[in-house]
């Protein structure tokens, strides 16, 4: 017996219809595939992204989303470079408020007021290395990179960053992470 036979056995269709049958399954079909691809959508952004200075830390926060600076190739200031002193934290420097200019780096909350808007998350994101603010957009393209636009005014001027999951500890993720003192990738 097959799937409308066993229906039809149970009385379902006499009582609404074999079109009202087929609706009623299709919505339900549609409202499943609905939810399970607009949470995973949604939820693609979370997790480690790196490039080949630094590794993010991308969570929900509430109904928003928070980006810190989990580890970066270079925590520490170096011999003779400014601001320094040299093996010190390297600090938010560049930041237009002069009391955040001693926040250090790792840990730091890049993303402001970010929202999901049914197709990707916007906001605003801080460039600790400009102290500059932008407007932004943030999804998982197509190949599975993280892609951050930062812009000012339309997304047309601005700039494209790209992120590669984070999870599969590379030699150079591990790098960043021992050097930073963060955790991650077993330690």
């Amino acid at each position: 017996m097959g799937l409308m036979g066993l229906i039809g056995s149970i009385g379902l269709i006499g009582s609404i219809g074999l079109i009202g049958l087929m609706r009623v399954l299709l919505a339900v079909l549609l409202m499943g595939c609905g939810v399970s691809a607009w949470g995973s959508t949604q939820d693609a952004v979370l997790g480690l992204w790196q490039d080949d200075r630094s590794v993010l830390l991308v969570a929900r926060e509430n109904n928003s989303l928070s980006m810190r600076i989990h580890a970066v190739k270079d925590p520490n200031y170096r011999q003779d470079e400014m601001p320094g002193p040299a093996g010190s934290p390297r600090r938010d420097f560049k930041n237009p408020a002069a009391a955040l200019q001693s926040r250090p780096l790792l840990g730091l909350d890049l993303l402001v007021g970010y929202a999901w808007t049914g197709e990707r998350w916007e906001g605003e994101i801080y460039d600790p290395e400009s102290g500059n603010t932008y407007k932004s957009r943030m999804e998982v393209d197509n190949t599975g990179r993280l892609s951050m636009r930062g812009y000012l005014g339309v997304p047309m001027f601005g700039r494209t960053a790209l992120f590669t999951p984070a999870g599969h500890c590379s030699e150079t993720v591990v790098a960043m992470i021992v050097a930073s003192g963060a955790s991650g990738c077993g330690r």
